[in-house]
Formats: C-alpha cells, sequence, structure tokens
C-alpha cells in the first residue's frame, strides 16, 4: 500500500485546503502538496456571501470564523459619480440576510488548523511541488512523484493550484487564454474609519475608476482601488498618497471623507490579478481541477473565495460518491462539471459585463443585479436573460500516452 493515497491535491489554496478537511472527514486518505512554506501569507478574497456561507457552516467552521473577527455585514450601497445607484439588503437575496468579511488567508489558516485537529487521514506536505507524472493508457495519472522523492499513487489527482496550474498546463496540457482588463486591480489596507466600520461602500465614475471601502478584523479596513493602466501608474507613483486622494475625492462622497483621510500613502497597496476565465471542461480521466486553475472572476462581484469553496464541496460530494464505489469516477465527475459551471459561467460572465460598463451610469445600473451580486444560486438566477455573453476558454486535452 506504500504511496498509495485517494486524492493528491496539488495546490493548498483555500479551495485545496476546503476540498482535503471536507474529504478528510468522509474518512479519505488525501495528501496535499503546496510549493510554498505553511506560513507564507496567500493572498486572496476577503468576503464569504451567503453560497460560501453555507459550505463554511456545513463544515462546521461558521462559529470559528465568527470568533475569529469575521465581521457580520447586512446592507452594500453602491455610488456612480458620486451619487447613490443602489441601496441593497442582502435579506432581499437570502433568508439569511447576511454576508461576511474575512480575509482569505485567515479562512484557509483556521480551515489548516481544523485539518490538523480533525483530519488524521489528511498529510499537509509544504516546499514541496510535483516533479513528474506517468499516465495508463488514457487520461489516467498513475504515478505522481514529488520533489522531495516521494512516488504515490493516487486514485484521483486534483488541481487546486491557481491561474498558473501545473495541473491544467502539465497534466492535461491544457492551453487557456485568459482575458485580462486594462484597468488595474489593486488593494490596500489602513486604520478603520468610522465611516467604514458602519457600511460597506463601492464607488465607481465615468472615468472608470472603482473604489470599494470595507472593513476586515475589529480595527482595519481594505480599500480596493481600480484607474486605467496609465492613470493607476502616475496615482501609485505618488507614494505620500495625495494624488490618490485628490483622485478619490472627485467621485467618493462625504460620506466616505474619513476613510480617504485615512489612506495615508500607497505603499501599501498590491495588485491583485484580473482576468476573465472559465474553462469548458473540468476534468480528464482521474484528474479534476476547481478555483483559479479553471475560472477567473472580476473582483467587482466578490465572490472569488465564495466560487472556490463552492467548486471544494461540490468536489468533495462528487469524490466522496465515487470513492466510496457509489458510482464510477467519470460519472462523478460528470455530475462536478454539471453542477458547478453554470454557476461558474453566471458569476465570470456578469463580473465581465459590470466591469466593461463602469463608464455609463445607465449601462451599469442596467447589469448591476443584486441576486447574482448577493450570491443567489436559484435556478431562475442563473438562466434565461439574467445569463450574459459567454466568457470561456475551450479546453484541449492531452493526448493519450
Amino acid at each position: 500500500m506504500q504511496g498509495k493515497v485517494d486524492v493528491l491535491i496539488n495546490g493548498c489554496g483555500i479551495g485545496g485546503a476546503m476540498l482535503a478537511y471536507l474529504l478528510g472527514r468522509q474518512g479519505h486518505r488525501v495528501l496535499v502538496v503546496e510549493q510554498a512554506r505553511r506560513e507564507r501569507a496567500i493572498n486572496g478574497a476577503d468576503l464569504l456571501k451567503p453560497a460560501g456561507i453555507r459550505v463554511v457552516e456545513a463544515a462546521g467552521l461558521l462559529a470559528d470564523v465568527l470568533r475569529l473577527g469575521g465581521r457580520t455585514r447586512h446592507e452594500l450601497e453602491v455610488y456612480h459619480d458620486g451619487e447613490l445607484l443602489r441601496h441593497f439588503d442582502y435579506a432581499s437575496v437570502d433568508g439569511r440576510g447576511y454576508f461576511i468579511l474575512m480575509p482569505c488567508e485567515a479562512l484557509r489558516r483556521l480551515v489548516l488548523e481544523r485539518i490538523d485537529r480533525d483530519a488524521p487521514s489528511v498529510e499537509l506536505v509544504f516546499e514541496t511541488r510535483i516533479e513528474a507524472i506517468q499516465r495508463e493508457a488514457g487520461q489516467n495519472v498513475s504515478q505522481v512523484r514529488l520533489s522531495d522523492g516521494r512516488v504515490l499513487r493516487p486514485r484521483v489527482l486534483v488541481g487546486a493550484d491557481g491561474l498558473a496550474s501545473y495541473v491544467r498546463r502539465r497534466v492535461l496540457d491544457i492551453d487557456v487564454e485568459r482575458q485580462p482588463y486594462p484597468a488595474p486591480m489593486l488593494v490596500g489596507t489602513f486604520a478603520l474609519a468610522p465611516c467604514v466600520a458602519e457600511r460597506n461602500r463601492l464607488y465607481v465614475d465615468s472615468q472608470g475608476g472603482l473604489a470599494y471601502f470595507y472593513p476586515i478584523g475589529f480595527d482595519r479596513a481594505r480599500l480596493v482601488v481600480s484607474f486605467p493602466k496609465e492613470e493607476s501608474r502616475q496615482l501609485m507613483a505618488d507614494t505620500r498618497g495625495e494624488s490618490l486622494r485628490r483622485r478619490l475625492q472627485a467621485f467618493v462622497g462625504e460620506e466616505s471623507a474619513e476613510a480617504i483621510a485615512a489612506v495615508t500613502g500607497t505603499s501599501r497597496f498590491k495588485g491583485i490579478p484580473i482576468g476573465c476565465l472559465n474553462l469548458d471542461r473540468y476534468w480528464a480521466g482521474n484528474v479534476a481541477m476547481l478555483g483559479d486553475a479553471i475560472h477567473n472572476v472580476h473582483p467587482i462581484t466578490g465572490q472569488g473565495m465564495n466560487l472556490a469553496i463552492e467548486d471544494a464541496s461540490a468536489l468533495a460530494d462528487a469524490l466522496g460518491s465515487a470513492l466510496a464505489g457509489a458510482c464510477p469516477l467519470d460519472e462523478a465527475l460528470a455530475g462536478y462539471q454539471t453542477e458547478r459551471f453554470p454557476v461558474n459561467q453566471t458569476i465570470v460572465s456578469y463580473g465581465h459585463a459590470l466591469a466593461t460598463r463602469l463608464p455609463d451610469r445607465q449601462a451599469f445600473a442596467e447589469v448591476f443585479d443584486t441576486a447574482l451580486q448577493g450570491s443567489s444560486r436559484q435556478p431562475e438566477t442563473m438562466r434565461g436573460e439574467r445569463r450574459y455573453a459567454p466568457v470561456l476558454s475551450p479546453t484541449q486535452a492531452a493526448p493519450s500516452s
């Protein structure tokens, strides 16, 4: 039995960690391999919307999320050129009536701690990578060699390894055409102003500017900004933040003046990778993928972390059934694809529609959908007139070997 595992997960971001925890709770033998150190912060989103909260609650983690400083919020205000465009309560979208603000890295660390405590069948291996694979006839991976010298024979290999996914590129030989956006997005952390503690506010303007203020923890706030590429470069070059504060004052209302004053410089801002991608195939043979390895959604939706942990929950259910012998693996993975593709496609396309209509108030207002923004997963929200232009990349699977 040496070297045999039920599931080998490449990547220990929030999606990979959640999948490992869920499979470990079922008693499956799982090994997670991650190139980075365990202590290294892995950047991600900060919002758990109702669809993501349901996964966290079902995993028995909601009480810990709230204990560790996850902040519940009920409302969002959206402004265009300084005028209020939307004010909606999450109770109008979901019976839960709230969303939670918690950094992705904080949630990931919580999941890792729970793996250590409650999932003895899961092994976490850091500062290690996949060096080589062997295949059987067709797409099935039969053997994996790690950089620490171990040779594994997984029943299933999962790529939870992000935008530059090794599993997607090197194992499945899938080329993707990720559609980048011309306006970069950056995020900075500052002292929490009372107006930010009061309410989340999103501002956009007719010049392509975006600013989103929201709290994290008990004493800090995030500011996400986006401007056309050259303007963004010039604003960030003024490290004292004076240019950025003036630019924000041009379209952010007085209700957030204290938040602008808290922006004391630009050195704290870090870039957020943004693009538009949804593969039309999430698996092949005994290999599956989830999260950013298969889709990339514009952060204006606030659902990047949600989609990853929703993927993890659906894939855990599918793999659990196959590993228990309840159905063939290909049938289980096809079901995972059928469940997750329409949701991911709708949210990715919705985010693209919002991001490309920022300057036009009427067009932006027509696209802004409180149900989708609030992470409703009701069937009527996912189909028909609410679906936007397809945004996907066709897969090209590796040849048999």
